[in-house]
């Protein structure tokens, strides 16, 4: 048989048959006093296979053929070699069956194969009347023996074009005999001794193993764990593999018997019900399982205990309160608990505590351990362990405040949150128009992190908190999402008005001159206002940029006097911002900070510098307080004298315009002025002593420009403002000569 290569299996409609009945037996002839052997033989072999998945036109290709070898049944027919009919709904090929004979050495007819095949199956019959050696199977082997034959093995292939059955066992059984013989009479008779009669049946196996599960019982209550499930088997031919498995989980090896009994060791069972399955496998690949439910109830051991540096108590209906405290030996108790059973177990810190998290000797989820009411199913022998520490939030809790800084000016804003003693925290952050909602917890170390979607935008949030008890107590972190990418240091307002009032308590009068150095296009004009700091520490500033919006910011000082000044302008999309420390003791100013002002372009309303700008300017102070009757705001207690100056940058047609002239301020505090240089005429400013908010006029070129400003008598005494000169502004400022 030539060689091929490894074949496609049948169809899998069904499974496939090969079967097979054999006979032999030695007959003699006597004649002059010699005697011939001529063995009656017969072989009928029937086979049947699916035609399921078969392509028709691959099994009946041109070079297709029919191949069967199996101990001395070996031949290879070529399907264009053979007679072709058809039969019904079946197409049927047919070969004849020869080979040689003994006595004549001439071909000798023996028989024939036929294939035939439908839509639905494909069946092989070989039939051999008078089948000489070369067409045995097992029989001519068994000759000469008195035995019964039972699982004889040997090894099938079969196939019709590329279709086949590749290595399968054919088993065979059936008896094998030896008998005398006489014949002939008279003087011419003859006895012959041994002579061999076979009768073999055969084909391969088609049946699957049966499984009986002895152990578990269906339906059964087990309370030991792992297990070992035994039962018992039948297959015709012999067991492979036993095999077990839990709720279809991994496969686990087990031991076959001799007496047809198995076992599958080291079988762990989950709480509740189980679904043991058992597999066996023979030698032919067929597998037969069973499967049985059974419930498994164990009880262990439930041990929960509390540890750390600080009170607390554990609560439970399992138990009685667990108090715990850190001077006295740690406390614990141990329950039986059903395994798998659903329990809850409260850890309850005490006044000056909090809880730090569940430990345990099992698998929780992070959410599960980080819960102060802890749900979980029982586990074997579980051991829950709640820790208290003392509460690091209790030092570091109240008002945070301070700014959001970004690359982008306009994405920056102000942060601001109230958090409790429990490390529970509420507040916002704003950027220009957009306002985060901000509401969390803080982990017992400082850290907050969370997603928040805002008009389909998703910003992660993320915060440290200061709670080592060194160094500033603020709150850091950033935000990032969309356009957004803003860092954020906040610090904490100490202040009480009652237990720690603040000592920068009072009214101050500011004016915001810009840095020199400015962008050409930065505005002249000096911003300016009024500070009113309470007792309890909140900051609130009403005022006005040097282009003339009037707006109020309101913060809290930190604990080294820092204000986090933060003004939203131009429809929300520009700002003006900075940290502004009071400092009392200095003899310049109370107070003063860099402040960065942005203003983006083209905001509809305002027209002053529509082409924006973005810069620093500088916030100076010095506290305000009305002056006595006869004394003056500033200029000096005797003289009063000083000089304004008007100074703007060109403008379209307007050029630069700057102008001195002399002024005075009467004990009255009215001003009154000196001859102004051309083109400037008719030049005149009143204050108000109660807030030392100014505002004055005059005339360049006989148009009418009004300007405004305020007085910072103390430490500076100086008088800013600001004018408006078409599309830009200009700054007016009074001070000593």
């Amino acid at each position: 048989m030539s060689a091929r290569a490894q074949t496609l299996p049948f169809g899998s409609a069904f499974l496939p048959t090969f079967s097979f009945t054999e006979r032999y037996t030695d007959t003699v002839v006597l004649g002059d006093f010699e005697y011939e052997q001529r063995p009656d033989s017969a072989l009928v072999v029937n086979a049947r296979v699916s035609m399921k998945d078969v392509v028709v036109a691959d099994l009946t290709a041109e070079d297709s053929a029919l191949v069967v070898n199996v101990a001395n049944l070996q031949f290879y027919l070529s399907l264009v070699d053979a007679e072709q009919t058809v039969a019904g709904t079946y197409t049927v090929y047919t070969w004849p069956l020869t080979s040689i004979s003994p006595y004549t050495g001439e071909d000798l007819s023996v028989g024939s194969v036929v294939l035939q095949y439908n839509a639905t199956e494909l069946k092989l019959t070989i039939n051999a009347d008078d089948a000489p050696q070369d067409f045995s199977l097992y029989a001519l082997q068994a000759a000469g023996s008195e035995e019964t034959i039972e699982d004889g093995a040997l090894v099938l292939n079969f196939s019709v074009g590329p279709y086949g059955m590749d290595g399968v066992t054919l088993y065979m059984r059936g008896t094998a005999s030896v008998f005398d013989k006489t014949v002939g009479t008279g003087d011419s008779a003859q006895t012959f001794y041994g002579l061999a009669k076979v009768n073999l049946t055969g084909g391969i196996d088609t049946d699957a193993p049966k499984v009986v599960i002895t152990y578990p019982t269906p339906r059964g209550t087990i309370t030991d764990r792992p297990i070992t499930a035994t039962g018992w088997f039948t297959d015709s031919h012999g067991i492979l593999a036993i095999e077990a498995q839990v709720d279809g989980g991994d496969w686990l090896p087990g031991e076959v018997a001799v007496d047809g009994k198995w076992s599958v060791p080291g079988i762990e069972l989950r709480p509740g019900a189980n679904d043991v399955r058992v597999r066996a496998t023979d030698l032919d690949g067929h597998y037969g399982s069973a499967t049985v439910r059974c419930y498994f109830s164990a009880r262990s051991n439930l041990t929960v205990a509390a540890a750390g540096d600080s009170a607390g108590r554990i609560t439970s209906a399992l138990f009685p309160p667990i108090i715990f405290d850190p001077s006295a030996a740690a406390p614990s108790v141990v329950t039986k608990q059903m395994d798998g059973a659903s329990l809850v177990i409260s850890a309850v810190p005490g006044p000056s505590s909090v809880f730090d998290g569940w430990t345990t000797n099992k698998t929780l989820t992070a959410a599960q351990l980080a819960s102060p009411r802890l749900g979980f199913k029982h586990q074997p022998n579980m051991v829950l362990t709640a820790k208290f520490l003392i509460n690091p939030f209790t030092p570091v809790k109240g008002y945070y405040n301070g700014l959001a800084t970004a690359a982008l000016p306009e994405n920056s804003g102000f942060f601001a949150v109230t958090l409790a003693g429990n490390g529970g925290f509420s507040g916002s952050l704003k950027l220009g128009a957009l306002t985060l909602k901000l509401k969390g917890q803080f982990s017992n170390t400082g850290r907050f992190a969370k997603q928040i979607r805002v008009r389909r935008v998703d910003y992660t949030v993320d915060l440290t908190l200061n709670v080592t008890g060194t160094g500033a107590r603020q709150i850091t972190g950033t935000v990032t999402g969309g356009n957004v990418n803003v860092t954020i240091v906040a610090s904490l307002s100490p202040f009480d008005k009652n237990a720690n009032p603040a000592l920068q308590a009072g009214t101050y009068n500011v004016i915001i001159p810009p840095d020199p150095a400015q962008p050409a296009l930065y505005p002249a004009g000096i911003g300016f206002g009024r500070v009113t700091v309470t007792p309890a520490g909140h900051v609130r500033f009403i005022g006005r940029t040097g282009t003339g919006p009037t707006f109020n910011a309101a913060a809290r000082l930190s604990a080294n006097g820092e204000w986090p000044f933060f003004g939203a302008l131009y429809a929300k999309r520009g700002s003006i911002r900075g940290v502004v420390a009071f400092d009392l003791a200095n003899p310049a100013h109370d107070l003063s900070g860099s402040l960065a002002w942005f203003r983006p372009a083209n905001v509809p309303g305002i027209p002053v510098h529509p082409e924006g700008f973005s810069g620093q300017s500088t916030m100076l102070g010095a506290k305000h307080t009305r002056p006595l009757s006869g004394q003056r705001l500033f200029l000096g207690p005797s003289s009063g004298e000083g000089n304004l100056t008007l100074n703007a940058p060109a403008n379209g047609a307007l050029p630069v315009l700057q102008a001195t002239l002399a002024t005075t301020l009467g004990i009255d505090n009215r001003f009154t002025f000196g001859a102004p240089p051309a083109p400037i005429d008719g030049v005149q400013t009143s204050v108000n002593p109660v807030t030392g908010f100014f505002t004055g006029r005059f005339t360049e070129n006989g148009t009418l420009v009004r300007s405004s400003g305020i007085v910072v008598g103390r430490k500076l005494s100086r008088a800013a403002g600001f004018f408006r000169r078409g599309l830009r502004t200009g700054a007016v400022e009074i001070v000593a000569p």
